[in-house]
């Protein structure tokens, strides 16, 4: 009854629903098919093409250099991989930090 009434409970008190915790193994399954490490490297290298010559390389660009057999379009990149690559971005940075904190 009680997981009936959350929901509710939510809704009326301005709550978001909690994120869903994934396993490691989805996580990583996620980082070798989306090719993140290789996504990474190359942003940064754009990053440094953009700021030498103020152009920007398009994510179709982008996209056929990461996935070269056409597993993913720019539209593909735009919606799934990089936003994926933010979440985990986000939490990868904190782990390190944390790293560097205990590590003294």
């Amino acid at each position: 009854m009680g997981s009936k009434l959350l929901p509710v409970w939510r809704s009326e008190l301005n709550i978001n629903e909690p994120e869903k915790k994934r396993s490691w193994s989805y996580i990583r399954d996620r980082i070798l098919s989306y090719k993140i490490i290789p996504l990474i490297d190359l942003l940064e290298l754009a990053k440094i093409y953009t700021n030498g010559t103020k152009r920007r390389i398009p994510k179709r660009v982008l996209s056929l250099m990461i996935y070269p057999n056409g597993e993913r379009d720019g539209f593909g990149l735009e919606q799934t991989v990089i936003p994926f690559l933010e979440k985990i971005r986000a939490k990868t940075y904190k782990l390190m930090d944390e790293y560097k904190i205990n590590k003294d």
